[in-house]
């Protein structure tokens, strides 16, 4: 394989069968043999650059036919090497971030663009957070894999929320936490998190985002209590109810019920509780 700087490397398997690019340089004994052994090694700048040569190769069109024969022929870039590549780039320097991090995120894109590898995303970025523990933005690589890609939202919510916990954190960890949970199906945790939020805000817009989120977290809680009630009637009935009125009127309710804004909820279509056609509740914020 021909890489950007004229030098070449050869495609190796390894014995766990596995693929890794070896630079020409070091199948020469001429120039291995001048190579100084160091005590505690440390990354040079030239082996930083010869790595990043290998990671332009990815995408540059095969020209050694043994390379070709072992892989499919295909004009697309290629990243069947790139988590092999990212293991050896950060055992090299545990402490290089931008290789977890940009690595992370063309492991997670699907192909074309990527390598469609999320589980390899995420052991990256698990290494990186045990070679880099105070760095918060791993958390949030790790957070945002989870959310986007496995849509797995308890680990997403826990991810953010320890990141919250780092030195320098930002204030949009702990309140991207608060807002899979509810879409994840906690709502009492996530307002649990936002109301933190909302007594320990710095300024008076954080304190406005954090209420606009009670407001709807609190109406979403107040809706399902209502289906619960709905469903409860429709059983005891044998019919639904057409309005609330039904339920106040069978003594179900005290009084039609109302939405943090003072506005009636309401029974749609679907025989679901509603908001009313007037409602401020920004429940866009829970989708």
């Amino acid at each position: 394989m021909r890489l950007a700087d004229g030098g070449g490397a050869f495609a190796c398997l390894l014995p766990d069968g596995t693929w890794t690019l070896l630079p020409e340089w070091m199948t020469s004994r001429e120039r291995c043999a001048r190579l100084e052994l160091v005590r505690e090694p440390q990354v040079a700048a030239a082996a930083l650059a010869e790595l990043v040569a290998l990671f332009h190769a990815l995408s540059a069109p095969i020209s050694v036919a043994k390379i070709a024969e072992t892989t499919p022929h295909t004009k697309e870039a290629r990243y069947e090497l790139l988590a092999p590549l990212l293991r050896i780039t950060t055992e090299l320097d545990p402490h290089l971030l931008i290789a977890y991090r940009f690595g992370a995120i063309f492991l997670t894109e699907k192909p074309p663009q990527g390598a469609g590898q999320p589980q390899a995303a995420l052991e990256l970025i698990r290494r990186g957070i045990v070679n880099n523990p105070a760095y918060w933005r791993l958390w949030q690589d790790l957070g945002f894999i989870y959310y986007w890609n496995l849509k797995d939202y308890r680990r997403a919510a826990q991810a953010f929320l320890i990141g919250s916990r780092q030195p320098g954190a930002l204030f949009f960890m702990k309140a991207m936490a608060a807002k899979i949970l509810a879409q994840g199906g906690d709502p009492r945790t996530s307002y649990d998190i936002w109301m933190e939020l909302y007594e320990h805000a710095e300024n008076d817009q954080l304190r406005s985002n954090a209420e606009m989120h009670l407001t709807a977290i609190r109406a979403a809680m107040a809706m399902k209590q209502l289906d619960e009630i709905l469903a409860r009637f429709e059983h005891a009935t044998g019919h639904k109810a057409r309005s609330f009125d039904d339920l106040v009127a069978a003594g179900w309710l005290r009084g039609i019920p109302v939405d943090s804004t003072g506005v009636p909820y309401q029974i749609g279509a679907d025989g679901k509780t509603a908001l009313g056609p007037r409602s401020k509740v920004p429940m866009h914020l829970l989708e």
